[in-house]
């Protein structure tokens, strides 16, 4: 089964871009949700990688040239369960050194 992502890229001079990454046997929706983070971060941190039509030719758009990034997902997680527990118990353990 084929799975397709579609990012909508906004440059910092309003331009727009969609980019359309297929993904192949992806086992879950967990997996589907791993790949966005890890491309947001990329587009964040390395920027976007354009290939041009016409030739074999690719450019790196760089991050500082990108505005912001948007994808349709139903949901998404930034923390796990075992995330929040540490959270909470970090958490904990301030209050009992300001009390």
């Amino acid at each position: 089964m084929e799975t397709i992502i579609k990012f909508t890229v906004t440059f910092t001079d309003n331009t727009q871009e969609v980019q359309e990454l297929h993904l192949t046997d992806v086992p879950n929706a967990q997996a589907v949700e791993g790949f966005v983070m890890q491309a947001l971060n990329q587009y964040a941190n390395v920027g976007m990688l354009k290939k041009f039509v016409q030739e074999n030719k690719f450019v790196l758009v760089p991050c500082g040239q990108i505005a912001r990034v948007e994808v349709d997902l139903p949901s998404i997680t930034l923390a796990s369960s075992m995330d929040a527990k540490a959270i909470g118990q970090a958490a904990d353990h301030l209050r009992k050194i300001i009390t």
